[in-house]
């Protein structure tokens, strides 16, 4: 037994170290966007447009009790980049998804925090998508580009 444990404290140790280094590769990625100024807010989608979820909760069935009607409640987490805690930086969305048994998704309770302060396994899940948010906030750039040349473009002909 005690060999297991030490073999669990040298393990968690390194673990530890590596989770340090995490938390380092995001804080870089966080002060160079920071720099650049850019004050656009982004979160991943898939290519229909929909939130694209890092990690989704188990789904629950919930009850209405005023209705009695029945609906699916999950909970799904998106990684993005937006002004949280009064500072731009990688963040992570919260929604809550209800899919009742006879409509269309709806999705509530959206809440942001800083990707920083949320768990390992989530930090790590974002490491594998930063070139992804990257590449959504390279995409938003140019559409915002167009929609001032086009707001330019509708009043010069005032």
């Amino acid at each position: 037994m005690k060999e297991k444990v030490d073999e669990l404290a040298r393990l968690s140790e390194s673990l530890n170290r590596k989770s340090n280094q995490v938390n380092e590769i995001i804080s870089t990625v966080n002060k160079k966007l920071l720099k650049l100024n850019i004050g656009i807010e982004v979160w991943l989608e898939d290519e229909y447009g929909n939130p694209r979820a890092l990690e989704t909760s188990e789904s629950a069935v919930m009850t209405l009790e005023h209705t009695g009607e029945s609906y699916v409640e999950c909970r799904e987490e998106i990684l993005g980049y937006c002004r949280v805690d009064d500072e731009w930086q990688l963040a992570i969305r919260t929604d809550t998804v209800q899919s009742p048994e006879d409509s269309e998704a709806v999705r509530v309770e959206k809440s942001k925090r800083p990707l920083l302060k949320c768990s390992r396994s989530i930090r790590l899940k974002a490491l594998q998508l930063l070139d992804d948010v990257l590449d959504e906030i390279t995409q938003e750039i140019g559409v915002v580009l167009d929609d001032i040349d086009g707001a330019q473009a509708i009043a010069d002909k005032l």
